[in-house]
């Protein structure tokens, strides 16, 4: 496996990962409107556009893409892992390479909004839960930092 920089032509097999992700694992989180609601916010269009904006990175063996995850600014995001290959480290190695890249940047602490089911995740990478969020749509975040 090689963590590589994500490029344009990644845009439909990440987002194929993502909304796996989201049907697969999120669902326990959502409800199937919102799962449905953030399928739609991960076309690969829209994960095209997202990810161009943003340093964001891919988890690849050969051609099959592992997992994915985002850095802009200090807020780390878009952090998923193929449902096949959980807990095996990817998800853990995607973050560090990240954190690495913003410490780098001189960044002395970072932020996510993750969902409840990769709370946990983000504990033993060090982060602090400060508070639980709903946004407009009637999802629920929880906003997690951690000092670098």
């Amino acid at each position: 496996m090689i963590i590589r920089r994500f490029v344009s032509s990644d845009r439909n097999k990440v987002s194929y990962l993502i909304r796996r992700c989201l049907n697969e694992i999120n669902s326990e989180d959502y409800t199937a409107d919102q799962v449905s609601f953030l399928c739609q916010e991960f076309t690969p269009g829209n994960v095209q556009a997202r990810f161009v904006e943003r340093s964001s990175y891919v988890a690849a063996q050969g051609d099959r893409i592992l997992g994915c995850v985002t850095l802009k600014d200090n807020e780390i995001g878009s952090l998923f892992v193929n449902p096949s290959y959980n807990r095996q480290g990817i998800g853990s190695n995607l973050y560090s390479y990240a954190e690495k890249l913003a410490i780098q940047r001189g960044a002395t602490v970072l932020w996510v909004n993750s969902s409840k089911t990769a709370v946990l995740f983000y504990k033993n990478m060090g982060y602090i839960l400060q508070e639980k969020r709903r946004d407009a749509k009637g999802g629920t975040t929880y906003f997690m930092y951690k000092k670098l």
